[in-house]
């Protein structure tokens, strides 16, 4: 279906005056819709990916219900849902943010301030809503342990021959099974389960371009059960060095510890009153649990053949592993854990 057909579907006024691909996203396809009097965002999801779309529009309608100021405002179709599904397709409709900028690189303490405002807002005011209300769109999205099982299955049947190339990486990763043990030991000990946004990276939140104040939550596909260390580990994860995620350079990279607590700082400051103790101090291991779950799936989808992340060169996976490797050795001396 194309952009066009799928505008049809939705109550919006104004002629359409351009339609032009937006963006630089790794999943779905997102489309800029110039409009006479506003401009809006196009996307159509990735069904290979986000299979289960029932829980994509039941989980925004959960979320709207709850604190529809925390994002970008969605139109709904004529049938009055927020998803379009018609001929094996998927798309969705929300208003573009003017004067916004979600950022691919954090460049100082204000801005990694007010991401951690952002993203802890969203945790504030989503901690009332059971975590059993939410359903997962991408089934044990953030499961260790089923991601080290299927990293291992990958090692062990090597299916396109490139254990040799990323050998190094195969043992480091190994090496840090230790998370998934303390992982799990918090578990047991009562760790709550939350509704998280479960992909907290920099570029899924918007700031004003003007004032650098927060402005919306977006990119809502990953939504579900989860526990808050989970969207601050990502958030530490995609702004702890100057690198990139897809950087050839990372190996020169250092840590950037101001960020780190300027980060911390404006979570706290809009959750931490909502929080447990259990939760508060999970924070910082779940910087640790993030990267390197990350770093699996990368290694393990560039072993397999790269049928998740897009590449445009055959080590971009492999690349993206070792900067996430590189990360969660910074991120482990840092807060000083060293096998758990």
């Amino acid at each position: 279906m194309k952009p066009e057909e799928a505008l049809s579907y939705y109550n919006i006024e104004g002629a359409v005056e351009k339609i032009a691909p937006f963006g630089l996203g790794h999943i779905n396809d997102t489309y800029l819709v110039q409009l006479e009097n506003q401009d809006l965002l196009l996307q159509r999801i990735n069904t290979s990916i986000f299979k289960n779309t029932k829980a994509l529009e039941h989980n925004l309608k959960l979320v709207f219900d709850t604190a529809s100021d925390l994002f970008p405002s969605h139109f709904k179709t004529n049938h009055g849902n927020y998803h379009l599904q018609e001929h094996n397709e998927v798309w969705r409709l929300q208003k573009l943010i003017t004067n916004s900028d979600a950022p691919a690189f954090v460049d100082g303490t204000k801005t990694a301030f007010q991401i951690g405002l952002g993203f802890g807002q969203f945790t504030h005011k989503l901690i009332e809503i059971d975590a059993n209300q939410a359903q997962e769109a991408i089934p044990e999205f953030l499961n260790l342990g089923l991601r080290i099982e299927k990293f291992e299955d990958v090692v062990y049947s090597n299916p396109l021959n490139r254990n040799a190339i990323a050998d190094e990486l195969i043992q480091k990763a190994l090496g840090y099974r230790w998370i998934k043990r303390h992982f799990m030991n918090l578990i047991k000990k009562g760790l709550p389960e939350r509704v998280c946004h479960n992909d907290t990276k920099s570029t899924n939140i918007l700031l004003d371009k003007s004032s650098g104040k927060f402005l919306k939550v977006i990119d809502l596909d990953t939504i579900g059960p989860g526990h808050v260390m989970f969207d601050f580990g990502d958030m530490i994860r995609s702004m702890a060095t100057h690198a990139e995620e897809d950087s050839r350079d990372t190996l020169n990279s250092k840590l950037r510890p101001e960020l780190i607590e300027a980060n911390r700082k404006g979570y706290l400051e809009a959750c931490g009153s909502v929080l447990t103790d259990q939760e508060i101090e999970s924070l910082n291991f779940g910087t640790l649990y993030m990267t390197y779950f990350t770093g699996v799936r990368m290694l393990t989808d560039y072993l397999e053949g790269d049928i998740y992340y897009r590449i445009e060169q055959a080590d971009d996976n492999l690349v993206r592993a070792r900067n996430q490797f590189y990360v969660l050795d910074l991120l482990s001396a840092y807060f000083n854990f060293n096998n758990g």
